[in-house]
């Protein structure tokens, strides 16, 4: 018999974000939450959940603040984080403030944090693209970007087929 596979991208309905968006995305959702059941955050932290926000830190950016303004909110992720601890261990936005701080993120020795580059290795396909949908992941095919998930396909042909269960059975005559 004949098997022939091949891999697909299935798009996910997701914004492509910059690291900067993903890293203030994920700070933001968390401080929003800890500002809901606490009714407080640590110094300078509640902008993040005001409204508008997000248009004075993201779209009203030049360039040349970029590198500044992740410095800034990596450092408010650590803060934030700190101040979570145990209480927030099971809280979705918690969770990936965590992972998106050890994806996107490597620890200096004065304690701060820097954003990861190629060189410090680690980044895959499977890094978080989209807070709003963590299990989406990247891959570049024919010379195309893809956010999404990868299913894989099997064709066969052959006297015998498959049949539900994943066992072969012989075709009738």
């Amino acid at each position: 018999s004949l098997k022939r596979m091949d891999s697909l991208m299935v798009a996910s309905n997701i914004k492509r974000m910059s690291r900067l968006e993903l890293l203030y995305t994920c700070v933001a959702n968390l401080a929003r939450e800890v500002w809901k059941i606490r009714g407080t955050l640590p110094g300078g932290l509640k902008h993040y959940t005001e409204k508008d926000d997000i248009n004075q830190v993201i779209y009203h950016n030049r360039s040349e603040d970029t590198s500044s303004k992740i410095e800034t909110i990596l450092a408010d992720a650590l803060l934030l984080k700190d101040f979570c601890g145990a209480d927030f261990d099971t809280s979705s936005s918690y969770l990936l403030l965590l992972r998106v701080l050890k994806e996107q993120a490597v620890g200096n020795e004065d304690g701060t944090l820097r954003l990861r580059v190629k060189e410090d290795g680690g980044m895959d396909s499977s890094i978080l693209q989209n807070p709003a949908d963590p299990d989406a992941t990247y891959r570049e095919k024919a010379g195309k970007q893809n956010r999404g998930y990868t299913a894989n396909v099997t064709e066969c042909s052959g006297e015998e087929e498959p049949d539900g269960a994943g066992l072969r059975r012989r075709r009738p005559p």
